[in-house]
């Protein structure tokens, strides 16, 4: 089979299938509908709410329940030599994978106070005192139902709403409202991620290594020189990042705020200028097209090879490691960690039982007037607040009646509220059990309340 039979088809060189095999082209015209779907921005949503009710079944039906307890127990480790770490599913996915998560919500949390919503100073204001409320509200709630029981040191579970849920709602409605209502959302969110780290930080460490934190806060410093020395290569980001995890593990506070610390340590800045990069690629472009007259096939040509190299060398040049790598990380957060964490952690046996007690015990009535009351009477009383006080103004071409809907969203509680239970309750198995079983509860009825509010305003709109 010669050159031409591998490398070209009918339509010619210039088509983009031109290198392309037949089955490739099937294959290709198979999968587009499926990276489509993968690229929506209600897919994350869509794969959380499946594993959680996975989850949920799996651990109810008697039959098979007990897998579900082996599943998220199996133990998974390494040994180098002598030295042996293993540890369960869900340690790996609690204390590692969602360090990965929160590395990446720091970079989120970045950008914005750089170049986002939260840089300009009218909006930042008017979200902070939003989302401010959003958290004082439902916590003071939570205390006061358990003022003075063993559960009132909880109150930080009903503070934080899920991004991922609640923009995958809220996507759903992206032709029939304002585009501000997204990236308000988006940046409270944002605002509440910070404010739930603080209190893990703070108030749910039990026991601090001073030793241990001194030598993070020391690795963070050589992170920041680094970062302003110019250094941009992944490798030793992420070997400095693992070292920060494994020191403020030691030091007894939860590994997974080390990858907030070392995202906020992720250099922004280009290495080289625009100008650069349209002088450098125009010349490569040249060059290329020059080389090809000669020779077609990149294949047979290697300086053909090197060139194209060099276009890509540019390009990265060009962006900035925090944009590169927030990038790359969205889909696996959203298709693989998220949902793993749900599907570890949601597995609750449902039964009526439980239900009645859900409604009965502090605990989770505490939780559940603080998400699904607290979080949008907080949002909406704050964020009016700084309207009359003139210290903000709402999301451009959005009303009151918009916030409604979208503070309602915000009782979405899920990832944050279960990871907070767990640093709560801890070994305590039934606290643990109707604290997971009211923030799926509020979760739900925050969901579709606030969908149906959307619903409402967006019928209005219209007429």
């Amino acid at each position: 089979m010669g050159n031409s039979e591998i490398f070209t088809s009918p339509e010619g060189e210039e088509d983009q299938h031109a290198y392309h095999t037949q089955i490739e082209q099937i294959v290709r015209a198979a999968l587009t509908p499926f990276q489509t779907f993968i690229n929506y921005q209600a897919t994350a949503s869509i794969f959380l709410l499946l594993c959680t009710i996975t989850a949920l079944a799996w651990a109810s039906i008697p039959a098979i329940s007990g897998l579900y307890q082996e599943f998220i127990g199996t133990s998974i480790g390494f040994h180098i030599s002598h030295f042996f770490f293993e540890e369960s599913l869900r340690f790996w996915v609690n204390d590692v994978l969602l360090a990965l998560f929160f590395f990446f919500v720091g970079l989120e949390i970045k950008r914005e106070f750089l170049v986002g919503e939260l840089s300009n100073y009218k909006s930042a204001i008017f979200v902070l005192f939003a989302a401010l409320g959003g958290m004082i509200i439902p916590a003071g709630l939570y205390f006061l139902i358990n003022i003075n029981s063993t559960t009132q040191f909880a109150w930080g579970i009903p503070m934080a709403t899920d991004t991922a849920f609640a923009l995958g709602i809220l996507s759903f409605f992206r032709q029939k409202i304002p585009k501000g209502i997204f990236t308000f959302l988006a940046a409270l969110a944002i605002i509440d991620d910070i404010g739930a780290i603080l209190v893990i930080a703070i108030f749910y460490t039990a026991q601090l290594n001073a030793a241990m934190l001194f030598l993070a806060l020391i690795l963070c410093g050589v992170l920041l020189f680094l970062n302003y020395a110019g250094f941009r290569k992944p490798f030793v980001y992420i070997t400095i990042g693992v070292l920060i995890w494994i020191s403020l593990e030691a030091a007894g506070i939860h590994g997974t705020v080390a990858g907030i610390l070392v995202a906020f340590l992720i250099p922004a800045r280009p290495q080289k200028g625009p100008k650069h990069f349209i002088k450098k690629t125009r010349e490569l472009v040249n060059y290329f097209e020059k080389r090809k007259e000669d020779n077609s096939l990149v294949l047979e040509d290697h300086k053909q090879h090197v060139t194209l190299e060099k276009v890509q060398e540019a390009a990265q040049e060009a962006t900035t490691p925090l944009q590169r790598w927030e990038s790359k990380l969205e889909l696996p957060i959203a298709l693989l960690v998220l949902p793993l964490f749900a599907l570890v952690n949601a597995g609750i046996p449902i039964n009526f039982h439980l239900l009645d007690e859900v409604f009965m015990q502090p605990v989770s009535l505490g939780i559940l007037v603080g998400l699904v009351i607290g979080k949008p009477l907080g949002v909406l009383l704050f964020s009016r607040a700084a309207l009359w006080c003139r210290l903000g103004t709402l999301p451009e071409n959005t009303n009151f009646h918009h916030m409604f809907g979208v503070a309602m969203l915000t009782g979405i509680g899920f990832t944050m509220s279960i990871f907070i239970s767990n640093l709560s309750f801890g070994e305590q198995e039934h606290l643990l059990l109707l604290s997971k079983a009211a923030i799926l509860i509020s979760s739900l009825l925050a969901g579709t309340l606030g969908a149906t509010l959307l619903i409402i305003v967006a019928h209005k709109s219209n007429k």
